[in-house]
């Protein structure tokens, strides 16, 4: 019921925007009672966090399986290309399309970045030596990682191209730096 319930809202969201959109609306549309809809999420925004968990619980579980002799950003980054290649792009797009209707601050969006960050950055400090520096360069790889994600996704959105290739031009990018 909660992939209906995602599927609905992003469908919504993409032609009403997320603001003018219920839940009655959503419930409505799914055929059920807003009781329903509360059972499953506390809040509309919460639908919005449904892709993005789904999304981190691929990457945890590709970079769980990267050889132990990557660094922790070509471990990440391989792991990221597994997640362009596998990625339902039809799902993505409604997903784009839905926070590109309306583009806002969703404090639900940025607890996904934490919880991302909360999972992953363990994996990638098992990578390196125990430093001063290490937590900062973890830190960078992660941040750099989402910004590539986020750039490749929207020059795909925009501009269409193969996704995983979009994803491994910025992946590559940062990895030389931005010379």
């Amino acid at each position: 019921m909660e992939n209906e319930f995602e599927r609905i809202a992003l469908e919504l969201f993409t032609v009403h925007g997320f603001r003018k959109v219920s839940v009655e609306e959503i419930s409505d549309k799914a055929g059920v009672t807003v009781r329903t809809f509360y059972r499953y999420f506390s809040s509309k925004e919460d639908v919005l966090t449904l892709f993005p968990r789904r999304l981190n619980r691929f990457v945890h579980d590709a970079l769980q399986a990267q050889p132990k002799d990557l660094g922790p950003f070509e471990a990440l980054s391989s792991s990221l290309v597994q997640l362009a290649a596998s990625i339902d792009l039809d799902e993505l797009r409604r997903w784009t399309a839905a926070l590109n209707a309306e583009p806002r601050p969703i404090s639900e969006m940025r607890q996904g970045i934490v919880d991302l960050e909360r999972n992953i950055a363990p994996l990638l400090q098992k990578r390196l030596r125990k430093t001063q520096a290490a937590a900062m360069y973890v830190s960078l790889v992660m941040s750099a990682a989402q910004a590539s994600m986020v750039a490749a996704a929207k020059n795909w959105y925009e501009n269409g191209g193969e996704f995983v290739t979009s994803v491994r031009e910025a992946l590559d990018t940062y990895g030389k730096g931005l010379t």
